[in-house]
């Protein structure tokens, strides 16, 4: 394989050649930027873009750094150069007979925003509020994966406004509008912690950052040619040290990166960090089974962390939001013992089965079980988690009191593990796997959905007391029937 086909090795098993020969016409690619983005990493090769050449600004000057430029065209096919210089986007003049055509469209303060289709266009228009980057975030996100899968063929537009968030929950999805979702400014000044530079880690710093911002990033991983379509890297750095491009990047000055895997065997190193300088907020990315002694570490700190994972194929995924001095349950109140509903069925055909269980050594075998644990995966995916996690960030650096109401409320319930869902799954049994029902939905899970055995118990970590809502006794099988069993497996 070429570097083109290299580069998009990760998403070929789910999408084959996906978007590759389509074409699309974005308007205002100040505002359609990062659609057209999440797109343009399913394969899309060719666009009109189409409308006023705004200036660049809010929000694509803080979405598509480092690339520069005056006028937002110019600086969107930089940035999209310079994160695949294999298979650089093909631009067409304008009118040219597009199978669909994106535009947006500024909302006057107060407004809900929404997504408005036209199936019979096809055509879809993004209505967003002014100066908000999650309402850009979200609808983009809203968009690209029913415009993906409609060009694929696999379901068909909508044919009603979709209303993506409201003030009690950011994330909810409804054909009416509700009420605006709730300001969360993006942190002005902080200390975060990074530990996993990937898809969600290396995402999660591009969507915070700023002048005010200090990192500390963690991660033994080099940029490898697969990287770039799904993390903030671009080609040109590929083969560097994922903390060295990144702090090369934001600015040497804010950025101390350490190339290690902090795993259970280094914990003295995350000892020295808090001593040495106590951060705002740790982001745990790192998608391994590292989370938990890092967490329990951190709890006993009494430092704010926020634990992120995704299932296989990023399908589904958890973030856990701990607050140590503010009583929130720790990360291990909820390992192994929440009940999120009846698991997914595996969705494996023969080309994604033949990437999950390629004949391998043990110790590349080992090496994939750390750095692919959610693999494969699309763009549009992972960088829902991201930006869901990113919201979440924003929300425990800010002081309690201006903390948006979706946020407290979750802390006053002890609701703070939330399961989102980036598909619609069925469980073994037909039901709606971990209980969601539509794609993007993300739900809230607490203290009040532990499962187990016992009827009480007491986290090992925070000392919590919890009591286990859903009882998963197991039934009792005779010790012979056990050995036979086993014999026979």
């Amino acid at each position: 394989m070429g570097q083109q086909e290299d580069y998009f090795a990760r998403v070929a098993p789910l999408l084959g050649r996906g978007l590759a020969g389509r074409l699309l016409a974005f308007r205002r690619p100040r505002l359609t930027g990062r659609l057209l983005e999440l797109l343009f990493s399913c394969r899309l090769d060719r666009a009109v873009l189409e409308g006023p050449d705004e200036p660049a600004g809010w929000p694509l000057d803080r979405l598509m750094r480092p690339a520069s430029g005056a006028r937002a065209t110019a600086r969107l096919l930089a940035y999209l150069e310079w994160k695949n210089r294999f298979a650089p986007l093909r631009v067409l003049p304008p009118g040219q007979a597009a199978e669909l055509r994106v535009d947006a469209r500024l909302l006057p303060d107060g407004q809900a925003p929404h997504l408005v289709f036209d199936p019979r266009g096809p055509a879809c228009c993004l209505r967003l509020l002014p100066g908000d980057p999650w309402s850009l975030l979200d609808l983009s996100y809203a968009a690209a994966h029913r415009i993906r899968d409609f060009l694929l063929g696999r379901a068909p537009l909508p044919d009603r406004p979709v209303y993506v968030g409201n003030h009690l929950w950011p994330f909810a999805e409804t054909d009416r509008a509700v009420s605006a979702p709730q300001s969360c400014p993006l942190p002005s000044s902080a200390r975060i912690a990074v530990v996993g530079c990937g898809s969600v880690g290396s995402e999660l710093v591009r969507l915070l950052d700023g002048p005010g911002i200090e990192w500390q990033l963690v991660d033994g991983a080099k940029v490898s040619v697969f990287n770039p379509m799904r993390q903030y890297f671009g080609s040109a750095e590929i083969g560097q040290p994922k903390v060295e491009a990144l702090a090369e990047r934001l600015g040497r000055e804010r950025v101390t990166g350490h190339r290690i895997r902090l795993g259970a065997d280094r914990l003295h190193l995350l000892d020295a960090w808090l001593q040495a300088q106590r951060p705002d907020l740790v982001v745990l990315a790192a998608g391994t089974a590292d989370h938990g002694p890092l967490a329990s570490r951190l709890w006993r700190a009494r430092v704010p962390h926020l634990a992120v994972c995704a299932y296989a194929q990023a399908r589904a995924f958890e973030i856990a939001c701990v607050l140590p001095g503010e009583g929130t349950p720790c990360l291990h109140c909820f390992r192994g013992r929440l009940f999120a509903g009846p698991a997914s069925a595996p969705v494996v055909d023969d080309e994604l089965a033949a990437f999950l269980y390629q004949r391998l050594d043990a110790r590349s075998r080992e090496r994939l079980y750390v750095d692919l644990v959610a693999e494969p995966a699309g763009y549009i995916e992972t960088g829902r988690v991201a930006a869901v996690a990113a919201r979440c960030a924003a929300e425990m650096l800010r002081p309690a009191a201006e903390r948006g109401l979706w946020f407290r409320r979750m802390l006053g319930a002890s609701t703070t593990c939330l399961l989102g869902g980036n598909a619609v799954d069925r469980s073994q049994s037909g039901a709606h796997a971990y209980g969601l029902r539509y794609t993007g939905q993300v739900v809230r899970l607490g203290v009040e959905d532990l499962a187990g055995s016992e009827e009480q118990t007491r986290c090992a970590v925070c000392g919590r007391s919890l009591d286990i809502r859903h009882r998963l006794d197991l039934p009792e099988t005779p010790d012979a029937e056990v050995d036979l069993a086993l014999l026979a497996g």
